[in-house]
């Protein structure tokens, strides 16, 4: 990691540190244009955070992994997360 690298942590930290989550996300969505994306695999903290990409307004897409081999309670989970937050989760 060269040195310019290293100071990105510490950029984002201090450019987002009186942010909400909400504002966060806007500002990486513009940042980042098309290309900030969060993976999702239905957990309790995948959902907090699906839940305030939805509601931020950000431009944030959404995927999972399907294996084709994923419990029937975790295709109902998607589906709820689908209707519930009114977001599209590609699936790969």
């Amino acid at each position: 990691m060269n040195e310019n690298n290293q100071k990105i942590p510490a950029l984002l930290i201090e450019k987002t540190s009186s942010l909400s989550i909400h504002e966060v996300l806007q500002m990486l969505a513009r940042e980042f244009t098309n290309a900030v994306t969060f993976s999702t695999s239905f957990s309790n903290e995948d959902q907090v955070i699906a839940h305030q990409i939805a509601t931020s307004g950000a431009d944030i897409s959404l995927f999972t992994l399907d294996t084709g081999r994923l419990f029937q309670a975790t295709y109902d989970v998607w589906h709820n997360t689908i209707t519930a937050l009114g977001v599209e989760i590609k699936a790969y």
